[in-house]
């Protein structure tokens, strides 16, 4: 679905819909010369921006480390992950990127006919923190706003970061989660597990414009590891 399709009045957007965390994780265990890259795939390593949009788009599974780690390393892949959002958060975000989704909301704030209003929800001080420092003073920011009775539609990266909302099954509510592979079955729909939050079927945004679930891989890994 195209991202200008939201019309509501007042849009809660989850941190985690605005910032690539995914990607943040990537460039943090590559760049900071922490790890050794041995235990990294080097297609992953040597990879594009383009390339690292289009993996963290289309890969199926919530942890993107699993994306990251050779086969030597990826069997820890969860006790890591847990790790690094446990010591190391505030140093990650500083390696994250803004999704197109948080451009979106600029040029909502920037249309003198529009009548959008956004809140950017965050779980914790490092999200709150980081935001805060990326957008414009007067762009509402909150923290630990779960209750979603005000807003006319939320936006979410995956259908498990609905676990932490509140008051979703409102006859007015639109739920947005973004057009990426964890958010899907294998016959491309969405999973069920998204059924036990809301009863309607949510509408997909793209994280990246022009990179959705639905395209093919950019690159062959062959090439990349040339």
């Amino acid at each position: 679905m195209n991202m200008k399709q939201i019309k509501g009045n007042k849009v809660l957007v989850d941190f985690n819909s605005v910032i690539d965390f995914s990607y943040g994780i990537f460039r943090f265990m590559i760049i900071s010369k922490k790890f050794k890259m041995e235990y990294f795939k080097q297609n992953m390593v040597k990879a594009s921006d383009a390339y690292y949009k289009n993996s963290i788009v289309g890969f199926r599974e919530r942890n993107p480390l699993k994306l990251l780690l050779a086969d030597k390393a990826i069997d820890s892949a969860d006790s890591i992950y847990k790790d690094l959002c446990t010591k190391f958060e505030g140093e990650i975000l500083k390696y994250s990127r803004a999704t197109d989704v948080l451009k979106l909301t600029y040029t909502w704030k920037k249309a003198k006919d529009c009548d959008i209003s956004c809140v950017i929800n965050c779980k914790n001080t490092y999200q709150y923190n980081y935001i805060k420092k990326i957008v414009p003073i007067d762009y509402p920011v909150i923290l630990d706003g779960y209750d979603a009775t005000d807003y006319d539609e939320i936006i979410v990266k995956d259908i498990y970061d609905l676990e932490h909302y509140k008051n979703l099954k409102q006859p007015h509510l639109c739920i947005y989660l973004l057009n990426i592979g964890v958010n899907y079955k294998d016959n491309g729909k969405i999973r069920d597990e998204a059924y036990s939050y809301f009863p309607a079927l949510p509408k997909t945004i793209d994280m990246y414009s022009g990179f959705s679930y639905c395209l093919p891989p950019l690159f062959e890994e062959e090439k990349i590891n040339e």
